[in-house]
């Protein structure tokens, strides 16, 4: 917007933490610049359906919006199918955030330009997990972790799709060799099974046949006996 504009919010559930923090995060980015003014901010509840509603009500009331900006990207989908509808979806930029790759996600709307652009979230799930850890095995841990953002627009979206598409076949293929590794031990547990199986059968019948060869020799030791 190089400085000034008007921009319209979509928010995520009402008291919900991711909803508070984005839209202070937003706060935050645009306070340095007077000249960027929210218009509003609407709550579509993180849905598709309801920012479609609730996009017809801020077109309704502004006519000059350059930004629409939705805490997640099924909000801002929505935001643009209502403003195609009413002609209106070359007015402005859709923005929104998260950013998941996938037909009919954040990135994929971007690259058909459903989307100006889409930021990632990441969750830190790993290092929220290795912190608890240290606080429960009473090492040292940060105190504040940053988890940093990047922008996903038109001139990176095909890379990340083509890098998404790399991984997810690299996945199915560990997936394939974890199927037959699995497979194998479990043969490879059969067989110890049926070999333990056959040793103790043969050193039964190994038992069984000097238990014979010991009764024939009785047998035939009483019978020269006998004879005699």
């Amino acid at each position: 917007l190089k400085g000034k504009g008007n921009v319209a919010e979509l928010a995520g559930l009402t008291g919900s933490t991711p909803a508070l923090d984005r839209h202070q995060g937003f706060i935050n980015a645009i306070s340095r610049y007077p000249d960027i003014k929210l218009l509003c901010k609407e709550d579509a509840g993180w849905l598709k359906e309801e920012g479609e509603i609730k996009m017809n009500t801020i077109l309704s009331r502004f006519d000059n919006i350059d930004v629409l900006y939705a805490q997640n990207d099924r909000m801002a989908a929505g935001a643009y199918q209502t403003a195609l509808k009413q002609g209106r979806h070359t007015e402005m930029q859709f923005i929104g955030i998260d950013a998941i790759s996938g037909e009919g996600y954040g990135v994929d709307m971007v690259e058909k330009g459903i989307l100006d652009a889409t930021f990632i979230y990441p969750t830190g799930g790993d290092r929220i997990i290795q912190i608890a850890m240290d606080i429960l095995e009473g090492r040292k841990f940060p105190r504040e972790t940053f988890l940093t953002t990047a922008v996903v627009d038109a001139t990176n979206a095909h890379v990340m799709t083509l890098q998404t598409n790399q991984i997810s076949e690299l996945d199915n293929k560990i997936k394939t060799l974890n199927s037959k590794i699995d497979v194998y031990l479990s043969q490879f547990a059969t067989q110890q099974v049926v070999l333990y199986g056959s040793l103790i059968i043969l050193l039964l019948v190994a038992g069984l046949l000097i238990v014979v060869y010991n009764s024939l020799r009785s047998k035939n030791r009483l019978n020269n006996e006998l004879s005699k």
